[in-house]
């Protein structure tokens, strides 16, 4: 009769790396899930910020009578870089707080998307219901529109369909 007891249990070498490569597999599989999931997180982040900067303007304006940093021209102002705005809607005469931004958005006085990138802010300076936006990857109106904001993604060059719009869904 066999000693069960002494049978040596355990995994041989081959069997080992049999299933160090099963995994191997698996976890290569799931690295472009990964990395897909983080553009989209950051794709809805981008666009939720944008939709706030937009409410945040137009309460502003109803609360002054004027967009922040406005310079009463004739024609709509494209805003690169939006320290001025940012200032203005965070530090007011009145205090209100139209914006609150996380620390890790705030680079050099700018509000900035998750690709590190200031939020590009257009407004309707001349009062016609339209925003004419000129930016090195957009340029044109958007009707019905007062406030927008656009945050490029990664690459505007080369990954258009990562370009963020607060007037599009």
């Amino acid at each position: 009769m066999r000693n069960f007891f002494s049978r040596k249990t355990g995994l041989t070498a081959i069997e080992m790396v049999v299933v160090l490569a099963i995994l191997g597999m698996v976890v290569s599989l799931l690295f472009p899930v990964v990395r897909a999931l983080k553009r989209t997180a950051r794709r809805t982040q981008a666009m939720n910020e944008a939709k706030q900067i937009v409410l945040a303007l137009k309460r502003y304006r109803l609360a002054y009578g004027k967009w922040p940093c406005q310079t009463q021209s004739e024609s709509d102002t494209t805003y690169t870089n939006n320290a001025c705005i940012i200032a203005e809607l965070c530090n007011n005469p009145r205090n209100y707080s139209f914006l609150e931004i996380p620390l890790q958005s705030f680079s050099n006085g700018c509000f900035v998307d998750p690709w590190q990138r200031p939020y590009i802010i257009a407004l309707d300076e001349d009062g016609d219901g339209n925003v004419e936006v000129s930016t090195a990857f957009f340029t044109g109106v958007v009707s019905n529109e007062t406030a927008v904001v656009i945050s490029g993604g990664p690459f505007p060059e080369q990954y258009p369909e990562y370009i963020v719009y607060s007037w599009k869904n």
